[in-house]
């Protein structure tokens, strides 16, 4: 049974072969796809540039471009801004550091050690420092609303971290 399908199979494809021999490739221009027109039967160039599908306008690379990619023209994708610059650091911030045997600073009622205490401010608390004086910072606490003088070394100057 296998062995006539494959004779049929053959003598079809002989037959076909034979008979397209003398057909033509195309009746008219419409026969031919894109801008080849029909001549004598046969679909040919017509000597007009292809006619160009809608999309992206591609252009040859760059000579000396890594890879043969063209580096794209100034401006065609848009830049996205920077962030935003971080605000400048407080001159006047400082926290809150005592010594280490030590878990708040004091805040006395002037640049003195022999000042009567305010309060005690806890380690990591911000500070406004206002002025110096010797070894005192004045400073206000924005949390309490406590303002007095502090001893440098109880005072980191810049932001609390």
């Amino acid at each position: 049974m296998e062995t006539p399908l494959r004779a049929v199979a053959a003598l079809v494809v002989c037959l076909g072969a034979w008979s397209c021999s003398d057909s033509k490739e195309c009746g008219s221009d419409s026969d031919c796809k894109g801008a080849r027109i029909c001549q004598q039967g046969a679909c040919v160039d017509s000597g007009a540039p292809p006619e160009q599908k809608a999309g992206p306008v591609q252009q040859p690379p760059a000579q000396g471009a890594p890879g043969g990619v063209a580096p794209l023209p100034p401006g065609a994708y848009p830049v996205a801004p920077p962030p935003p610059a971080a605000p400048p650091a407080d001159p006047n911030a400082g926290c809150v550091t005592p010594p280490p045997q030590n878990r708040n600073g004091i805040l006395r009622s002037g640049p003195s050690l022999d000042a009567p205490e305010v309060v005690q401010v806890p380690r990591g608390y911000g500070l406004t420092i206002l002025q110096q004086s010797g070894i005192f910072y004045e400073v206000t606490v924005p949390q309490t609303g406590h303002r007095g003088w502090m001893n440098i070394n109880a005072v980191t100057r810049g932001p609390c971290l």
